[in-house]
């Protein structure tokens, strides 16, 4: 029933889905791609941390957002309040971003009215006197206007889509201010929320956290009342308002009793209803329970999961209530999987925004493998690790944040960082310790955030290994390892020559790995694993059958550039002497390998120095078989000689 599910909506994406743009989270395509709206975007918009140092002064307890919205317009009117704890010595002045568009009535900080300084998107208030350090303070402000790029619904901000009638908002990185007050700082996560939204009656507006009540008010509105309590950092933060259609479910969780309600909120204005969404929706409870299994039960399961339908390309992971055009099952698990990687652990700064993104990546890998099956899995897999070695440049861990179409770059944040999880996984080697290690991880920087080197840290920990080199190669320096095999087999040997060289030598000079390689033959089919440490091998491999083929990574674990396998290669020796025959005796079949010879003649004389049999073999080295089933049993002389002149000899017997 789910494969048929999975089948339909890739079949229901190619009919209905239009051309996307992609976000943070996700896009509605299988693969990440660059956000792309940039274009939008003036580079002063870009930075890398909150607009002000003296938004640090205090770190913000609780938000209550009491606004007006409308589907029709993106006209916000209303004020946010914030409670907040000093944490400086003394703060004199109270700091804030509100884009300049966006017009403040006042401001109220502990009751008393004061007067705001503008420059840009930075408001600020002077107080009274100075607050001292642990004292709390509340500051509301009063706001009303039209947000920049309103109609942009590929943009950050708040938008309104007049084919849709849906007002809605999506900010990360740095975009919040675009529609309300606020501190956009990644390590002050706000403990808890209220969101109360008056719209037209016949609208609903959607929100994070529980909806407390609906109340009636005059004139033909009403008022939602969102709420809470779990802490959330400010890009989760979200409000949607349209006519929608709700469907709504509670769920249980495997192995217990207790259950969670799963709100969908879903546009009566596009052919999306209810009905034929119903598989999609009802297949997000399965995705949490089994992404439970895997990373511990669902951080939020006390208040709600649920789906806001938006009319942009991009989904976003608002917390507890993810904003999405419903299209694939991918964007599904990827934005259920953020709950864990992003809300619950946030990145500590926006270069490690591949702690958010590769992992919810990873998990479209592992529910397509649970949910579709190994070959689907598999091909997913292989799709994510061609995009990544389409270029050479880049790295996972994102050194540049004043970019953010670099910060969630599809192909490097996204793909790359779930290519290298995977092999990490596979360092690992064992999947109860690696899935053990990224519960422990999540425990210990729950409700917070994390940076690289800490979940290093809790890896190397975890599973023992050494992590360092690894980091290096592939989450903080660019490009991938191009595999190049060669092989050949005489007799009991096998020969493997392999070059490991890296795509982006001026970042990576080596790369260390372990390489599959599975070798095929009628008996059986083994796999061996090779260790990697330079640009060039040569593994000489006792085997004792004829090997049919060779194929390299069968399974996808490493990430890299493999070049097409030839065939068996004669040429290919490595046996430390110029010339060798073996085996020695032989049943027949009698290898003779030679290294340096420019016209090479291979002669075999009987004891009796009489010539039995003569063949040519290629020029400068190789190996050469030579069927001595004709000849009877005895001992043999073979001579190679090079333009007419021995150059070598040895004895041997056929028995």
């Amino acid at each position: 029933m789910f494969r048929a599910f999975i089948g339909f909506w890739v079949l229901w994406c190619t009919v209905f889905c239009m051309p996307s743009l992609t976000h943070a989270q996700s896009s509605d395509s299988e693969l990440g791609c660059s956000k792309g709206y940039k274009q939008f975007l003036p580079s002063s918009h870009a930075k890398t941390t909150i607009a002000s140092p003296l938004e640090d002064d205090y770190n913000v307890t609780h938000l209550w957002f009491r606004l007006q919205l409308s589907d029709t317009s993106a006209l916000i009117s209303g004020s946010v309040t914030t409670t907040a704890a000093v944490v400086a010595v003394s703060m004199n002045t109270y700091v804030f971003e509100l884009d300049d568009t966006l017009v403040i009535d006042s401001v109220l900080v502990n009751g008393v009215s004061l007067s705001v300084v503008t420059e840009g998107q930075i408001r600020q208030v002077l107080l009274p006197s100075a607050l001292p350090r642990n004292s709390v303070f509340r500051a509301q402000v009063f706001y009303h206007g039209y947000p920049r790029n309103a109609l942009l619904i590929n943009t950050p901000g708040l938008h309104n889509d007049t084919v849709t009638h849906t007002t809605f908002t999506f900010v990360e990185p740095y975009f919040a201010h675009m529609w309300w007050p606020c501190k956009q700082s990644l390590r002050d996560k706000i403990d808890s929320m209220r969101m109360y939204i008056t719209v037209p009656a016949s609208v609903k507006a959607g929100s994070n956290g529980l909806l407390k009540q609906i109340v009636p008010l005059t004139a033909g509105f009403e008022r939602y009342e969102w709420q809470s309590n779990y802490p959330i950092d400010y890009y989760l933060i979200s409000a949607a308002v349209s006519r929608y259609d709700e469907y709504s479910y509670y769920m249980h969780f495997d192995g217990s009793t207790d259950s969670m309600q799963i709100v969908n909120y879903i546009s009566a204005d596009t052919p999306l209803n209810i009905t034929r969404l119903k598989p999609w929706l009802d297949s997000t409870q399965l995705v949490i329970n089994y992404l439970s299994s895997l990373f511990g039960r669902y951080p939020f399961w006390q208040e709600k999961y649920g789906h806001c339908y938006t009319p942009s390309g991009i989904n976003m992971e608002h917390q507890t209530m993810t904003s999405t055009r419903f299209s694939r099952f991918t964007v599904l698990v990827h934005e259920v999987a953020h709950h864990w990687f992003g809300n619950l652990v946030t990145c500590g700064t926006w270069k490690d925004i591949w702690l958010n993104e590769g992992f919810a990546t990873y998990a479209q890998y592992l529910c397509y493998a649970q949910f579709d099956g190994a070959a689907k899995a598999h091909q997913y897999l292989q799709s994510i690790q061609r995009n990544v070695v389409s270029a050479n440049w880049g790295s996972v861990y994102a050194h540049d944040t004043t970019n953010d179409s670099r910060l969630f770059d599809g192909r490097l944040s996204y793909n790359k960082a779930a290519a290298v999880i995977h092999m990490l996984r596979f360092m690992v080697n064992d999947d109860d310790r690696f899935f053990a290690m990224l519960r422990t991880y999540l425990y210990q920087y729950q409700w917070g955030n994390a940076t690289t080197e800490e979940f290093k840290q809790v890896a190397e920990r975890e599973t023992g290994l050494s992590l360092g080199t690894f980091f290096n190669e592939w989450i903080y320096n660019d490009g991938h390892p191009i595999i190049d095999t060669r092989w050949n087999q005489a007799g009991d040997r096998l020969f493997l020559q392999i070059t490991n060289v890296p795509a982006a030598p001026q970042s990576v000079a080596v790369y260390h790995l372990t390489l599959p390689v599975k070798v095929f033959s009628a008996y059986a089919d083994t796999t061996l694993f090779l260790s990697l440490d330079s640009k060039e091998h040569q593994f000489t491999i006792n085997w004792q059958h004829q090997v049919d083929s060779i194929v390299i990574d069968p399974d996808s674990w490493i990430l890299c550039q493999k070049t097409a396998l030839s065939p068996q290669d004669n040429t290919v020796n490595f046996l430390p002497q110029e010339f060798d025959v073996f085996p020695n005796p032989t049943l027949g079949t009698l290898h003779v390998a030679y290294k340096f010879i420019t016209t090479p003649q291979l002669s075999i004389y009987n004891s009796a120095g009489a010539l039995v049999l003569q063949q040519s073999v290629l020029g400068n080295s190789g190996i050469v078989t030579v069927n001595l089933s004709t000849l009877p049993k005895g001992l043999y002389i073979c001579r190679l000689s090079d333009n007419g002149n021995v150059k070598y000899s040895a004895t041997f017997s056929k028995m």
